[in-house]
């Protein structure tokens, strides 16, 4: 991150990673799965929804459609199952990083009035995992995660009091801008009053995003990063 002076607010910038930074390949639902099938003994029985949810969410709604509370001891020890899987997975198949986010994010990291964040669904430490097997976990010293919220809003509540606590009094409320690629993403920021901008990066459709009323949308981060550019001159 670029220098500041004390005395000056930042914009605060939240990105999703899945379908927003990089696409992994399914490498977390794979992951999901084969942890799944040791836990239980046979594969699941209702679709494995991933698309802008949260790790706990989707756990909690797996279990339940087997008969069982998720428990915070069960959540541990298939997360750590699940870490182990996701990074043998991602591997064995890379990730990919999506268009301009390469370019995007050194340049946000060079501004002196902008700080980079995580919102995502991700448990912290899968979060990590994907962005080291890309290069890019250096760029966010703070963030929202899905390892206690089954509701994507809390996990934005979370990334809010994460990064006002990591910028004490540089953090404004009022500049707060998240970027992901689904609606859950949008209803989020709007959740704590950020702006929003969509990416259809993540299989969302036109529709489906422009529904939601996020203030932006584009194509991809090439494109985003020409609005930023435009936002934070």
């Amino acid at each position: 991150m670029g220098s500041a002076t004390t005395n000056e607010t930042l914009t605060t910038i939240l990105f999703d990673i899945d379908g927003t930074l990089l696409i992994s390949q399914r490498a977390g639902g794979r992951a999901i799965d084969t942890v799944f099938e040791r836990v239980f003994g046979r594969p699941r029985s209702i679709e494995l929804r991933l698309h802008g949810r949260t790790d706990r969410g989707i756990l909690t709604e797996l279990f339940a459609a087997e008969g069982r509370d998720l428990t915070d001891s069960e959540f541990v020890q298939f997360i750590d199952s699940y870490l182990h899987e996701l990074d043998q997975n991602l591997h064995q198949q890379p990730a990919t990083v999506l268009p301009g986010v390469t370019e995007l994010l050194p340049w946000l990291a060079e501004q002196p009035k902008v700080a980079l964040g995580l919102l995502t669904g991700n448990v912290r430490q899968g979060a990590q995992t994907k962005l080291q097997h890309t290069g890019l976990n250096h760029y966010f010293a703070f963030g929202g995660f899905g390892d206690d919220h089954a509701s994507r809003d809390d996990v934005a509540r979370e990334a809010a009091a994460s990064a006002q606590t990591h910028l004490q009094h540089r953090y404004c409320p009022a500049s707060v801008i998240v970027i992901g690629d689904t609606i859950h993403d949008v209803t989020c920021g709007k959740a704590i009053g950020a702006k929003t901008l969509a990416v259809l990066t993540g299989g969302a459709s036109e529709a489906e995003l422009t529904a939601a009323q996020p203030d932006w949308i584009c194509p991809d981060l090439r494109a985003g990063f020409s609005i930023l550019q435009h936002l934070l001159r």
